[in-house]
Parts: structure tokens; C-alpha cells; sequence
């Protein structure tokens, strides 16, 4: 009974954590004049008690490499010298499309991680996030 309840009060903490995720994202998209459709699907994410990667898969936006550029230009030299587009997604978050039809993903590490099936790597910023923002929390 013990394990159980410091399961579920562990499993709180990390719905917690991703809820101020998603606040922070309806926030700021809110402040920058997101589309109203946007706004209000990251409105009715945040009321949810448990969060998944579908959550994330909704809010992707494909562009190419010379949009991605002109929007983000403080991210350019962060791009794969081979990347041809960009999955932008909420909070600043994107995966690269690289020439070779991989994708690939460097906000975590300097080595960065591809896969070719998108949603390995929707799976693994997901992943990552839940993990860097519970870091961070532990942390204060």
C-alpha cells in the first residue's frame, strides 16, 4: 500500500509539472496572437489531469528551413547543416527534417538524436521534457 501511494503521489507531481507546461504555452500563445482554435485547444489540454504525447503531436507545424530561419533567426545555428525543414511545435520546441529523410533533434544534447519515423522523435521530446522540467523542479 506504501509503494502505491508514493507511485501515484510521484505520478501527481509529474502532471503537475507538465500542466505549468502547458499553461506556459497557453500563455504565450495568448501574448503572440496564436490563432483562436490554438489557444483554445491548449485551454482544454491544460484542464486534463494526465497529459500524453498526442497532447504535443496536435500543435506541430511544418515549415521550411528558410521559413523556420526568417521566423527563428537566435536558432539558426543550432540546424543540422543537412536540414531541409522544420516540425515546430509549443514552447520553442522543434525536430529538424534532414535531406536524408531522417529526423533529428539537438535541443537536448549537442549530439542530438534521429530517428526515421517522426513519432519516435515526438516520443522522445515528450519524454524529455516531462524528464528536463521534473529536473528542474527537484532542483529549487
Amino acid at each position: 500500500m506504501y509503494y502505491f501511494s508514493v507511485e501515484r503521489s510521484g505520478n501527481q507531481i509529474m502532471n503537475n509539472i507538465m500542466k505549468e507546461f502547458w499553461k506556459g504555452a497557453y500563455v504565450n500563445a495568448r501574448h503572440y496572437g496564436d490563432s483562436p482554435h490554438r489557444v483554445s485547444l491548449l485551454k482544454e489540454i491544460i484542464k486534463k489531469d494526465e497529459y500524453e504525447p498526442e497532447d504535443l503531436y496536435q500543435f506541430s507545424w511544418l515549415m521550411t528551413r528558410e521559413e523556420f530561419e526568417g521566423h527563428y533567426p537566435h536558432q539558426v545555428e543550432y540546424l543540422h547543416k543537412d536540414c531541409k525543414a522544420v516540425v515546430t511545435y509549443v514552447q520553442g520546441f522543434y525536430i529538424q527534417m534532414l535531406k536524408n529523410d531522417k529526423y533529428y533533434m539537438n535541443q537536448f544534447s549537442s549530439r542530438g538524436k534521429s530517428d526515421k519515423k517522426l513519432r519516435v522523435m515526438e516520443k522522445y521530446m515528450f519524454d524529455k521534457i516531462q524528464k528536463t522540467s521534473k529536473e528542474l523542479v527537484q532542483k529549487v
